[in-house]
């Protein structure tokens, strides 16, 4: 049975939006691995209880929004490389902001091969990631290569 006290975050989609303004109001201290120190952390915890209380679960203390933070952050890398990809050919689809990756049932059979290999896209066949660009906008980027500067 789980903790009634451990945070939610899929009760209210707005705690996540909530969460990355936060962090996007003070991007500029973000680390060079993309993660917030306990400091940044602990004034996001302050910045949440002043949203009032949660709508299920318990309050997002820095350690869930810490643990939170990492599942996006990884979530964010897994969109930045599946981006600089290209999908279309045999499978016929590729990802949009908008359309997420358009799964028809042309190309459904495809699309449960790249699922079974990607499970963390299951949600975005036919809808794109809301929060793509405000974590685009916070995360630095991590461009190689020999031009980049």
């Amino acid at each position: 049975m789980p903790d009634k006290s451990a945070a939610n975050w899929t009760a209210d989609p707005k705690d996540i939006t909530n969460l990355l303004a936060f962090f996007h109001s003070v991007r500029s201290r973000i680390g060079d691995g993309g993660n917030w120190d306990k400091t940044v952390l602990k004034e996001a915890e302050v910045h949440m209880a002043g949203l009032g209380a949660p709508v299920k679960g318990g309050p997002k203390v820095w350690t869930a929004i810490r643990n939170k933070w990492k599942d996006l952050h990884k979530l964010h890398e897994h969109f930045v490389q599946i981006k600089q990809k290209t999908f279309v050919g045999a499978s016929g689809w590729n990802y949009s902001d908008e359309l997420g990756f358009n799964v028809d049932d042309d190309n459904r059979e495809a699309w449960g091969n790249f699922v079974k290999a990607h499970p963390q896209f299951r949600p975005f066949a036919n809808h794109g990631w809301e929060h793509f660009k405000t974590m685009d906008e916070i995360v630095p980027s991590r461009a190689r290569g020999l031009y980049v500067f």
